[in-house]
């Protein structure tokens, strides 16, 4: 197997995180005043610590989650525009007003105004970013149509055509066995209308990309080339053992770039090899293919380069090297063309594989997971919290580590640590654990919640309650905790387990894509 790649933190998601914590410390300051209500703390200030905390968690996320870096800069700079805006209608408020003296009220708005508009930037930002996917998506599918139009139009209509002429003529066979040339002619057009009718299923078809092994892919294209060819060298170097990211019908992507390589050769016996390499600091999966024609043209580099679809009506421009820039659109691989190679001539194609291991062909974890995981951290935050307040009493110790000792900053700080607990917990077990197999997920997630009493609990809460002048020993280890936090970890694995399996079930059963 290929080196499985290592989980890469989007830059934006820790920017939306920071921005969501950051404008919260005013909310828990505010809840340090002697003259505090508690009302006005639920009325008032705990939707903003909800807000502001539900946007650190969702930027905890996305920087975890296998969005394109692209999006979570969007994502990220929206939100920066809606705190900005709002700070600037702040400003100008206040612009006349100078030195500011303001009082509880106006400083509680003010918070309450930037969160909102860090909160809205967001929204904002998810927005923008999924018009551009779906922008992306249906350029896509445009693409498709108009090589499946090219393909029915130039090929299949085309070769139907000679397909009727030679058989209105019959098998009546003159001097010459022009007969035997006519039937000939009617059987090659007949079969390549069978492999276009093979080709328009690929453009049809569509599914998700999965690991598949390299080297049989190769093989199989080489070994069709050859028989297609018999007068072209096609060298093959050995190849690495191991997976690459793309779907059943890879092969069919090498055998049309070895293909292009053999039939636009102008030398009697053309020359192609084919090489692979893999990357250890990327762990990705390279494919050269080499060959010593007079080099592609400039036009057909543009299809595989530059992702540009030839017109409709321009037949001469092929569909073999537009078929591979779609299949490679599709498994998120890429494609770089280098011309000439040597003394003027030949064409070098490299092709980069992503890493099998990454989810939807990225790094990071799938949004589905992180959804299902943050749903699963919420519940399991709820089962903790009941016996952490009503029996061991302890709910407001909670709330102390942000400066606020009261019970209601406790479940709020709870529920966020909880949530991104849970997430961790995906990132670190999504990539092997099966979707049907909810013990191995339950007992996980139990001896994570065991893991996170030593360590969390144990140690990094009460120095953190140290350095907030809360005196606590160092370990703080007690049986009381133990059992909450097993609690915690055994709903957290059944929970997360049990919407993994029946997202899988449905999945099976056609209720929802893959």
């Amino acid at each position: 197997m290929f080196p499985a790649s290592t989980r890469r933190l989007r830059g934006g998601g820790l920017v939306v995180a920071a921005v969501g914590f950051l404008l919260t410390r005013y909310t828990v300051l505010e809840s340090l005043r002697p003259d505090a209500s508690l009302v006005v703390f639920v009325l008032s200030d705990m939707p903003v610590l909800v807000a502001g905390l539900g946007l650190t968690a969702f930027g905890v996320g996305l920087a975890m989650s296998s969005r394109d870096p692209e999006e979570t800069l969007v994502v990220a700079t929206w939100c920066l525009l809606g705190t900005a805006a709002m700070g600037a209608v702040v400003g100008l408020t206040y612009a006349t007003v100078w030195p500011v003296a303001l009082s509880t009220a106006e400083s509680r708005l003010i918070t309450n105004a930037l969160v909102g508009g860090a909160v809205g930037g967001t929204f904002t930002g998810i927005r923008s970013a999924g018009t551009r996917r779906h922008r992306r998506d249906l350029s896509r599918q445009t693409n498709r149509l108009t090589v499946l139009n090219r393909l029915l139009r130039h090929e299949v209509l085309n070769k139907a055509n000679v397909i009727e002429g030679y058989a209105s003529i019959g098998a009546e066979a003159d001097d010459e066995g022009t007969s035997t040339d006519r039937w000939d002619t009617i059987r090659r057009h007949a079969d390549a209308i069978d492999d276009t009718i093979d080709v328009v299923g690929l453009l049809t078809e569509s599914r998700e990309s999965h690991p598949v092994e390299l080297r049989p892919h190769v093989e199989t294209a080489v070994d069709a080339v050859r028989t297609e060819h018999p007068s072209a060298v096609i060298d093959v170097d050995d190849l690495p053992d191991g997976t690459v990211r793309g779907t059943d019908h890879l092969h069919l992507l090498f055998e049309h770039l070895i293909e292009n390589a053999v039939v636009h050769n102008d030398r009697s016996t053309p020359e192609v090899r084919v090489t692979a390499e893999t990357d250890g600091p990327t762990d990705s999966v390279r494919v050269r293919i080499f060959d010593d024609g007079p080099g592609l043209p400039a036009k057909q580099q543009r299809v595989v380069v530059d992702r540009m679809t030839p017109e409709h009506d321009d037949p001469s421009s092929g569909f073999g090297l537009t078929l591979v820039r779609l299949v490679l659109d599709d498994i998120e691989a890429d494609i770089d063309v280098e011309t000439p190679v040597a003394d003027g001539r030949g064409t070098e194609l490299t092709l980069e594989f992503r890493d099998p291991a990454a989810s939807d062909g990225r790094l990071g974890v799938a949004p589905a997971h992180l959804k299902r995981g943050a749903a699963a951290g919420l519940i399991a935050g709820v089962a903790m919290g009941l016996p952490t307040q009503f029996v061991t009493g302890r709910m407001d110790v909670i709330g102390a580590l942000y400066g606020v000792d009261n019970v209601p900053v406790g479940w709020i700080t709870h529920q966020y640590h909880s949530v991104f607990f849970a997430l961790l917990f995906v990132v670190a077990t999504v990539t092997w654990l099966r979707d049907d197999d909810w013990w191995t997920t339950t007992l996980l997630g139990g001896g994570y919640g065991v893991f996170l009493w030593f360590v969390a609990a144990g140690v990094v809460m009460p120095l953190w309650l140290r350095a907030v002048g809360v005196p606590a020993p160092v370990p703080n280890l007690n049986v009381p905790s133990l059992a909450t936090h097993v609690l915690w970890g055994v709903v957290l694995g059944g929970v997360y387990g049990w919407l993994r399996r029946r997202w899988r079930r449905r999945v099976r059963d056609g209720g929802v894509a893959a």
